[in-house]
């Protein structure tokens, strides 16, 4: 069985509504109902952090 590897935990702030949009797509996801969700944006703008905290909370609440 493979391990899980746990996300670090990370300072992360302003971007509650960004976040609550992923939930909202997890959610729909859990219920079988997936879309696709396109995240852009100029470089340097936050998009991996965004997606590294989406994940950390996800994995979290998820386990």
């Amino acid at each position: 069985m493979r391990r899980r590897r746990t996300l670090p935990a990370s300072v992360f702030v302003a971007r509650e509504s960004e976040l609550s949009q992923l939930q909202a797509f997890l959610n729909r996801a859990l219920a079988g109902h997936g879309q696709v969700c396109f995240l852009t944006g100029e470089a340097g703008a936050g998009k991996t952090a965004l997606v590294t905290e989406f994940a950390r909370r996800a994995q979290a609440q998820h386990e």
